[in-house]
């Protein structure tokens, strides 16, 4: 008898078992399979926010890479080496302008900071980054910046310390920024403005197309004369600003004024 009760006590157990794992059973969300990672990229450095995204600047840059002219002609042009002519440039300026990383924004910032950017390899891959791309050297992106607030032609002096732009000036491209204006004046300031005597200031127009250099006649104000003395200069069309190639003013105290 005894036997018989067990039995019927194990097979209830089982049956309220199978219940239970029935009302209980969940359906678990299919997981991805993960690609395997190379060892660069488990060995990277984690990305931040900075290097996620990219700046205004280089966004607005890539929004006004359009080509005018068809993909092909500009092709054809880019081999046989025309994107040196700023006119190319401008008419294929997403064919001319491209200079991109091969590998990953954290693989090349890696190599850039382990200063291994002289390398070829680093050369092939991260021209970008490592800034290894044909316009290296142009001055749109390798610039001194001039935003000091007393240099713009809307300040007086007053009885500050004139300053001068001859003594320690070195001649270089640079940018209008900041509170001192995004270019120069193309007419003559007062005089004892931005923080000067003679205030100087650009003669003719700006260059219209973007890539386009010209040279052009700065002129200090002093005394009776809009042009007491004068130096050449060159102007670059950059897109959306202006560089300048200045040099040491001819005396002192002579200073490039900025429009603000």
């Amino acid at each position: 008898m005894k036997i018989y009760l067990i039995a019927a006590l194990f097979l209830g157990a089982l049956v309220v078992a199978h219940s239970f794992e029935e009302d209980e059973k969940v359906e678990l969300p299919e997981v991805p399979e993960q690609e395997e990672q190379s060892d660069e990229e488990i060995n990277a450095p984690p990305a931040t926010e900075g290097d996620a995204q990219e700046s205004e600047d280089e966004v607005a840059e890539k929004r006004a890479l359009r080509n005018v002219l068809s993909s092909y002609s500009c092709l054809q042009l880019k081999k046989r080496r025309y994107c040196r002519h700023a006119i190319i440039r401008n008419l294929c300026a997403a064919t001319c302008g491209i200079c991109r990383d091969s590998l990953s924004r954290v693989s090349c910032l890696r190599i850039r900071n382990l200063k291994k950017c002289n390398y070829a390899i680093a050369r092939l891959y991260c021209r970008r980054t490592c800034s290894h791309c044909s316009n290296v050297n142009d001055p749109c992106r390798k610039y001194a910046v001039l935003n000091q607030r007393n240099r713009r032609q809307s300040l007086p002096r007053g009885n500050a310390r004139a300053i001068c732009d001859q003594k320690g000036f070195i001649t270089r491209w640079y940018r209008f920024t900041g509170l001192a204006g995004n270019r120069m004046p193309t007419s003559a300031p007062p005089k004892n403005r931005c923080g000067t005597h003679a205030t100087g200031w650009m003669v003719g127009s700006y260059p219209a197309i973007r890539g386009q250099t010209v040279v052009r006649k700065v002129c200090y104000h002093w005394g009776k004369s809009k042009c007491q003395w004068n130096n050449p200069i060159k102007v670059k069309n950059c897109g959306r600003y202006y560089v300048f190639y200045l040099r040491p003013t001819p005396v002192c105290h002579l200073r490039y004024c900025g429009n603000a």
